[in-house]
This record gives structure tokens, sequence and C-alpha cells, in this order.
């Protein structure tokens, strides 16, 4: 197996600003009754990474399902715990997700959008994705517990793929 071109790995501090960015907007736009994705491409789109608006919409929307409270944000340079914790999670931080996931199901899920977003982060920051990264999120879309989610497995050419042999 080979890898597409690799750039070098993404660079954590634009990594980090773009999810501090849309974590904050997201819960801005919330708390505001504006409409979140185009709050968060424009928030976005400073970083060349607008098109990451339903990922990020998702992503905030499971975080908080998964703490069963309102997600909060710091301000300025203060980052909030919830910022530490999602920005842990999205570098894959081992122990993270058992602080506040406690249902397998919506655990599944979050992890899922996890690697999704990871996945979308790398593609817009410049670099390409490992065919590591994508067989696992193909793996987990083909499984019973994406259906849960997803409400079925994978649409793939008309037909849904139910497993992967």
């Amino acid at each position: 197996m080979s890898y597409a071109a690799l750039a070098p790995t993404i660079d954590r501090a634009a990594a980090s600003a773009v999810v501090l960015a849309a974590a904050r907007c997201w819960r801005a736009a919330k708390d505001n009754g504006r409409q979140v994705q185009p709050s968060l491409f424009a928030a976005l789109s400073r970083f060349d990474c607008g098109i990451l608006a339903p990922v990020f919409d998702s992503l905030m929307h499971l975080c908080q399902a998964a703490l069963g409270r309102t997600l909060r944000v710091g301000h300025a340079v203060k980052v909030s715990e919830d910022e530490h914790l999602l920005l842990d999670l999205l570098e894959g931080a081992k122990g993270s997700r058992a602080k506040f996931v406690h249902d397998a199901k919506l655990g599944g899920t979050l992890d899922s959008a996890l690697h999704s977003t990871r996945i979308m982060l790398g593609m817009t920051l410049g670099r390409f994705v490992t065919p590591e990264e994508t067989s696992s999120r193909c793996v987990h879309a083909a499984s019973p517990q994406a259906g849960v989610a997803e409400g079925s497995s994978v649409r793939v050419g008309g037909g849904v793929v139910e497993t992967i042999a």
C-alpha cells in the first residue's frame, strides 16, 4: 500500500486556532439565535477553512450532547476546560473521551466525528490523508454502529453496503 504525496504534518498552532475559532463562533451563534453554519463559514473563511462549517457544527453538537450540558468556551487568550478537552480529543489523547462520554453509541458516533474532523482539518490545512485514516473511517461507516447514528451503513452506487468482508 502506498501513500498519497504527504506534506509535513499539520501545524498544531494553526489547527488549534481553527478549532478554537469554530467552537467560539458556534457557541456565540447558538447563544445569540443566529444561523450557525453561515456564521461558522464566515469565521472559518479567514483561515481558508470555510468548507469545514458543517463539520464543526456536527462536532460541536456531539460534544455538547456527550457533555450533557452547554459547551463552555473561553475568551481571547483564555482557553476553557471544554476547549482543552476538545483539542485533546482532536489530537487523539488517550482517555479524553472517557471523561465525559458514558453512552457507547454516542461515543462511537463522537469518535467517528472526531476522526472525520481530523481528516478534514488535514485536507484544508495542507496535507493529504493516509490510507489508514481513510480505511478506519470506512470500516466504521460500514459498521452496524454507524447505522444507528447515520440511518444506514454506507450508500454506494445506489445500494447499501451492510458489511465489509
